[in-house]
């Protein structure tokens, strides 16, 4: 008898441990709460340099049928994330930009982290990469715009047909997208 309150006892206090801490994850941080990135990485063919400029573009409406195009003019209702000159910028629609500070451009690769807070906390993302000349002249970009539905991938990968260009180091050869929270 003595044996069998003891389990009980022990199984009560381990189902109300259970109930007091929650499930083993943890509290999960709800939609557009601080902490949510995404970064991207573009991968070139040649050596990152600052002779390109190279861009990220995002358009986080969620209408799949109004991505950006390849051309810099078109963007001004975008986030446009940049590597120029050496230094990481976002731009918003609203016309205020930022830098950038968690990015880096090594050997073949343009990184840059953006907290999703400051594109509005989007569930997906039309996206675009471009590299120009420091002209404005567009060198490679991705064929179209890819559609992100980030709230249910955490990872995007899209190879570039390389050669499109002369200028390997603004040739893009792939783009790789990862949301963490």
């Amino acid at each position: 008898m003595k044996r069998n309150l003891y389990l009980m006892i022990i199984g009560l206090v381990i189902i109300v441990g259970c109930i007091a801490t929650g499930c083993a994850r943890g509290d999960q941080p709800s939609w557009g709460e601080i902490g949510k990135t995404m970064t991207v990485r573009g991968v070139m063919k040649g050596l990152v340099s600052s002779q390109y400029i190279y861009y990220f573009v995002f358009d986080p409406d969620g209408n799949i049928l109004t991505g950006p195009k390849d051309n810099p003019n078109t963007w001004d209702n975008y986030y446009v994330a940049r590597y120029d000159g050496g230094n990481f910028y976002l731009k918003k629609p609203n016309g205020t930009q930022t830098f950038i500070n968690d990015a880096s451009a090594n050997d073949t690769t343009v990184t840059m982290t953006i907290n999703l807070e400051e594109l509005n906390s989007p569930s997906s993302i039309e996206f675009m990469a471009v590299t120009t000349d420091i002209q404005g002249n567009v060198l490679d970009s991705l064929s179209n715009y890819k559609v992100l539905k980030i709230q249910y991938q955490r990872f995007f990968s899209f190879n570039d047909t390389t050669g499109e260009t002369g200028e390997s180091g603004a040739d893009i050869s792939s783009i790789e997208l990862e949301v963490q929270f």
